[in-house]
């Protein structure tokens, strides 16, 4: 291969219901089902949790009811040409429903809805330390999702609705003004101190917090897997029903787009398989890895695994950042002892 040379890789070509072939799996799914359609193993109906502000689970109930029917794009007649038509419906395929893609009842109610307060969200969020910002915030979801699955109901997924600001101040590169903090941000020493499980005097803090990432989502995810039960964290924004925003709103694909990735999404974190790889031979394990590097060291990366089986089941391993890029090489590799599995941190269907 030389120098700034591309090469094309070929889609794979996946397997749906009845056997049948095809690249792109919203037309298996529109032409011939999952590919588990008709198997013992495929859920017949899918109930589900929600967790949310109330302006999160009204958006919610809306969408939900949406994408039980057909979701055709949207057009403009004035703007847009027969070209511009066609292109946007193979860019971004007409959902047929959540039933009728995936063989699978979506009932119109939640098996269980726990409403979070907003106005305590947005004040935890305002804490100036990350740390406890996203301990917070997720102590605020967790604790639904505790009462949720100890509870004697069949939950397939449960859906976390999170409001804009929340997304906005509890990312990794997130700040908080100081016009909008409540409270007073500790030192780079003191929180180096508290990760290190040393405590203030006069001041007790959270310990717990500084063992985690600051990340809500990932944070979230990770304390989730106990309950046995996947979540689905969903921006507020994502579940407008349409493409129109105001001022200052996210831009967001077609819903026919977003129909399709949240039937998919719920569809197999609820246990259904809606394709598989049709050249995968029976017995072989085939793993692939991809590399992130920090956006706060470039030498830093972490290292996830993806295992998949012929039977469409998958696992994903996921490593701790290291230096594990050479800037001379400008190659990432692993040592043999963070290649180790007991150096992996192990997710699935979460």
């Amino acid at each position: 291969m030389k120098p700034g040379e591309i090469i094309l890789l070929d889609e794979p070509v996946l397997e749906f219901a009845l056997e049948q072939k095809l690249v792109d799996p919203r037309d298996g799914m529109s032409l011939f089902g999952p590919w588990d359609q008709g198997r013992a193993s495929q859920p017949k109906s899918i109930g589900y949790g929600v967790v949310g502000t109330q302006e999160g689970i009204t958006q919610f109930a809306a969408w939900m009811k949406l994408i039980r029917g057909p979701v055709l794009n949207e057009y403009d007649p004035e703007d847009e040409t027969p070209d511009d038509v066609l292109t946007k419906d193979v860019l971004w395929p007409p959902f047929p429903g959540f039933e009728a893609a995936t063989g699978a009842v979506l009932p119109e109610k939640p098996v269980w809805v726990k409403e979070v307060n907003r106005e305590k969200l947005d004040q935890l969020s305002r804490e100036p330390d990350a740390y406890l910002r996203a301990s917070g915030v997720v102590r605020a979801y967790f604790e639904a999702l505790r009462v949720a699955t100890e509870r004697d109901e069949d939950i397939r997924v449960m859906f976390c609705i999170v409001p804009e600001f929340v997304w906005k101040r509890c990312r990794p590169q997130s700040t908080v003004a100081r016009s909008e903090a409540i409270g007073v941000k500790a030192g780079r020493s003191i929180i180096q101190d508290r990760k290190k499980g040393q405590g203030d005097m006069f001041e007790p803090q959270d310990l717990e917090a500084y063992q985690f990432s600051v990340d809500f989502r990932r944070q979230l995810k990770a304390k989730a897997m106990g309950f046995k039960v996947p979540i689905q964290i969903i921006r507020e924004s994502t579940l407008r029903l349409t493409t129109e925003r105001k001022f200052g709103e996210r831009d967001v694909s077609p819903a026919t787009d977003r129909a399709w990735n949240m039937t998919t999404t719920c569809y197999y974190k609820a246990g259904g398989k809606p394709w598989k790889l049709a050249t995968a031979r029976p017995g072989v394990c085939y793993l692939g890895l991809a590399f992130k590097r920090s956006e706060h060291n470039g030498s830093n990366a972490a290292c996830a695994a993806q295992m998949f089986l012929d039977s469409g089941d998958g696992i994903v391993f996921l490593g701790e950042f290291g230096p594990w890029y050479s800037e001379a090489k400008r190659e990432f590799h692993l040592t043999r002892s963070a290649a180790s599995p007991a150096a992996a941190a192990t997710t699935s269907r979460s």
